[in-house]
């Protein structure tokens, strides 16, 4: 996944920019009318600097006396604003590509674009950003409401979204709670999760305390779980590896097959719809009805882990999960060949419908070329009746083994065929060496 800005320009990149400075105070509000914004903090600048190809009369720059001091810019054209590091910064109205950077606390209305930030304290996102977001360096936590485009992070303390359309990428993430992702989510190094569900695929790795997922739509990868894994319902298969830990609890629901490969103490619980395969450390138990158990380990503090899977289970048996993996590589292949073939198929099948046209289009340029009272009734029949085989001797889905002849090729044979030099049959016979 790329994060690429469409328009952001650097500063100074503009022809004939126009600078202005002011003093600060504790509040800054900008108002970019829908440019391109680049904002950049610095601990050792005492002032604002603005870059701008137009900057009005009086710069536009309203500071109001209050107890908490603010100051308004409206200014129109792409801008870059360099402030010091400290400073509280609100972009207020709609703004298209975005970045900020080494400020204090951020706070954004509606995007048309692309937002990169990156070391600051806090950003919080009221509206709606229509283009991708990339976050780094958030020390106390990121707000967003809906993100159109893909979502990336690192290094933040604390993320929290409503509704992500694309791809979601995290590392190094500590706290996460999300709503809807659209798409799939990969998330490596983080303190707990929690997401309300995910369209596609969901792989985690490394996760300190816990994970609730509610609905994925598709497969579940977890490898280090951490203390906790709620993954309630996963439409898709689930893979899970890695240690479990003492007193730890792990629910896994699939609509798939569940595929485990842990280490620690264990309980075991497992219900499913196909068969259950365990490995030589484990012996599994029958209990009532569809119940299975197994312990892996010790009894005391062990870890509880329970699986309800709609196909087979798996526990502990890489021999088993290479050959689970084989068929279903090999199923994937299967259906693959299938689509292939069908769109061949539907190939030749128009293929075979445009000789059908080009034969009924020979047929009509022949009888236009030779004269009716040329050729006596037998001659007709035969032209008849050789056209007729043409057209019939094409399957209905299967592309012909032969070219028609040519029209110039088929008056030569008739004109033969009425001087009397070759028979009916010598023409069919012809007309078929043709074909070849």
């Amino acid at each position: 996944m790329q994060i690429a800005l469409k328009r952001v320009l650097a500063a100074g990149e503009l022809s004939g920019m126009k600078i202005f400075r002011f003093s600060p105070v504790g509040l800054l509000y900008i108002h970019p009318l829908g440019n391109d914004l680049i904002i950049h903090g610095d601990p050792k600048r005492t002032d604002v600097e603005i870059q701008a190809s137009t900057i009005p009369e009086g710069a536009q720059v309203y500071p109001i006396e209050v107890l908490d001091a603010e100051t308004h810019i409206r200014i129109s054209g792409p801008i870059t604003v360099n402030v010091p590091d400290s400073i509280s910064l609100f972009v207020e109205g709609e703004v298209a590509d975005t970045v900020i950077q080494r400020v204090a606390h951020v706070a954004l209305d509606d995007c048309l674009g692309d937002v990169i930030v990156s070391e600051i304290t806090s950003l919080r996102c009221n509206g709606q950003i229509k283009g991708n977001v990339a976050l780094r360096k958030i020390s106390r936590f990121a707000t967003l409401q809906r993100v159109q485009g893909d979502l990336v992070a690192s290094d933040v303390a604390s993320l929290r979204t409503d509704d992500v359309r694309g791809d979601v990428s995290l590392t190094n993430v500590n706290a996460i709670q999300m709503a809807i992702v659209k798409h799939n989510f990969t998330l490596v190094h983080a303190g707990s999760v929690q997401i309300k569900e995910v369209a596609g695929d969901v792989k985690i790795n490394n996760i300190r305390e816990s994970i609730a997922i509610k609905r994925i739509g598709r497969d579940l990868e977890v490898i280090s779980a951490g203390t906790t894994l709620a993954a309630t319902e996963v439409l898709g298969n689930v893979r899970l590896n890695g240690p479990l830990l003492k007193n730890g609890k792990y629910w896994i629901n699939a609509g798939g097959a569940v595929v485990v490969q842990v280490s620690g103490d264990v309980r075991i619980a497992v219900r499913a719809a196909g068969e259950v395969f365990a490995g030589d450390d484990l012996h599994l138990v029958q209990e009532k009805g569809d119940l299975m158990t197994a312990q892996l380990g010790a009894a005391e503090m062990a870890a509880d882990l329970n699986i309800v899977a709609g196909s087979d289970v798996i526990l502990n048996s890489p021999g088993r999960w290479q050959k689970h993996r084989r068929a279903v590589i090999d199923a994937e292949l299967q259906k693959a060949m299938q689509d292939v073939q069908g769109e061949i198929k539907q190939a030749l099948g128009d293929v075979g419908s445009h000789v059908r046209s080009t034969t009924t289009a020979i047929a009509d340029e022949i009888q236009q070329q030779v004269s009716a009272d040329t050729l006596g009734p037998t001659v007709r029949n035969v032209v008849r009746d050789i056209l007729s085989a043409l057209e019939t001797a094409i399957p209905p889905r299967t592309p012909p083994a032969s070219a028609p002849p040519r029209p110039e090729e088929m008056q030569m044979v008739l004109q033969m065929l009425e001087q009397g030099t070759i028979s009916v049959e010598e023409a069919e016979s012809l007309i078929d060496a043709l074909r070849l």
